[in-house]
């Protein structure tokens, strides 16, 4: 149900095992530290804040320690122009469409956690869509597997509706995969 926006994380009792593959699991009711995210991490994750927020009608989100005013200034001002740029601005008005969901968390087939960045349903169709924070031609090929994973989870819950999927550049530009 595409209903709730945003939709909580599951919670992953700490029994499941080490969230990164290959990490040793830490013992039941102990916190292991969270490792320091890089520069390009905490912009694509401010990034996201601002989408969310923006996309689902909530306040401004917190400014992330890590970013300077300046840095979540920028941020908010690319996320503005995201959403109501003549390409994006049906994905996030609601008007436009039928319902939305943002930040989705699934369970892929081979165990893994996919989490899906928003998620549009229009009369005709749904799309999946993925924002990519970075410059540069990677999204070609290194995304489209990920967006492909996402697609065929979503059309275990949607049949019979068409799937479209695209990537969302921090340009404006919408990298349509399927």
């Amino acid at each position: 149900d595409l209903d709730a926006c945003p939709v909580e994380s599951p919670r992953v009792p700490a029994e499941a095992g080490p969230a990164v593959p290959g990490a040793d699991p830490a013992p039941i009711g102990v916190r292991r530290p969270p490792t320091p995210m890089r520069p390009e991490q905490l912009w694509g994750t401010g990034l996201h804040a601002w989408l969310e927020a923006l996309g689902c009608g909530e306040p401004a989100p917190a400014r992330l320690p890590g970013l300077d005013a300046a840095q979540w200034g920028e941020l908010e001002s690319i996320a503005r122009r995201l959403v109501s740029g003549d390409d994006l601005r049906r994905f996030f008005d609601p008007a436009s469409h039928v319902r939305s969901a943002s930040e989705i968390e699934f369970v892929l087939p081979d165990g893994s956690v996919g989490r899906i960045d928003r998620l549009v349903e229009f009369d005709d169709d749904i799309w999946v869509l993925d924002y990519k924070s970075g410059a540069g031609g990677e999204y070609e090929q290194d995304y489209a597997g990920q967006l492909l994973g996402y697609v065929e989870a979503v059309r275990l819950i949607c049949p019979g509706k068409p799937l479209r999927a695209a990537l969302i550049r921090p340009d404006g530009r919408l990298d349509i995969r399927l």
